[in-house]
């Protein structure tokens, strides 16, 4: 056999099969497309989706609060690393934390002074005999205009709230020739409804009263006069102090005192015994309010 002839015949039997195999591949594309498409031109069942409608949200950034200050004694964390610097606090007999310069912070008020209240009027001395009657001189220490006034029994201060009632005058001759004079005038005050002893230059003292000057420690002058236990002292920035009691023969006197260290700690007691003209406390305790 020709040996051209039968490379002829196989290279066309390649091609026939190589025709053959295309058609049939192209065939099977055909038949998945056409599947593929008739699936996706069905209608979904059920009912269609509908869209909700988003209800808009109100901006309220505007009426936000703003935030609480930063305080510098909340910075501080002792928890940490760095303790809290202390020293002994022979007053308290306690280790206390110190205050920026290294001191114990005072406790804010002091006692200036303890006195008896003194009525208004003082006795200043007599007068010659006017019309055969004593007359004698008062001074009203809460008068307006006029603060001292001649006057003979009968007469009047304080618009005729203050009248005087006798006028006594003891005279007496010493050994030696000389001459002591004892005055007295009685008054009776209708405010008070009480009589008055006066005597020339001694002002009359309400002993069953006691009268406590307070000053502040911080250098301004704010001052309070208490009188009664249990009145209290209120001031926004030094605290609330109450009066608990007054010993007028040591001159001193126990306050409890409520205050906020900052703004971010809960209300602190603390008590005191306090001594004329001393700004810091002789014996105190300090706990937590309840």
């Amino acid at each position: 056999m020709n040996k051209n002839f039968d490379k002829a015949l196989l290279a066309g039997a390649v091609v026939a099969l190589g025709m053959g195999l295309g058609f049939y591949f192209w065939k099977k594309d055909v038949r998945v497309d056409s599947s593929t498409n008739a699936t996706l031109q069905q209608v979904p069942g059920g009912r269609a989706y509908e869209t909700l409608a988003v209800p808009e949200v109100a901006d309220e950034a505007e009426s936000w609060k703003l935030p609480h200050p930063v305080d510098a004694e909340v910075l501080w964390n002792y928890d940490l690393f760095t303790p809290a610097e202390v020293r002994w606090d022979p007053l308290a007999g306690k280790y206390r934390a110190k205050a920026d310069t290294g001191e114990i912070a005072p406790f804010g008020i002091k006692v200036v002074s303890i006195t008896h209240p003194v009525y208004r009027v003082t006795l200043r001395g007599d007068a010659p005999l006017k019309n055969e009657k004593m007359s004698v001189l008062l001074e009203d220490a809460e008068a307006t205009g006029k603060r001292t006034s001649l006057l003979q029994e009968g007469g009047t201060l304080n618009d005729g709230k203050i009248i005087v009632k006798t006028i006594d005058l003891q005279e007496k001759t010493n050994a030696d020739g000389t001459l002591t004079r004892n005055l007295s005038v009685v008054l009776y005050d209708k405010d008070l409804n009480r009589t008055i002893r006066l005597t020339p230059g001694q002002p009359y003292a309400f002993k069953e009263t006691v009268s406590v000057t307070i000053a502040a420690t911080d250098g301004s002058a704010k001052q309070w006069v208490l009188s009664q236990i249990g009145e209290q002292i209120k001031d926004p920035e030094l605290g609330t102090f109450t009066l608990k009691g007054i010993d007028f023969d040591t001159r001193t006197v126990n306050f409890e005192k409520l205050y906020k260290p900052s703004p971010h700690k809960p209300e602190q007691v603390e008590s005191a015994t306090l001594a004329v003209e001393s700004p810091l406390a002789t014996a105190s305790t300090s706990e937590q309010a309840p």
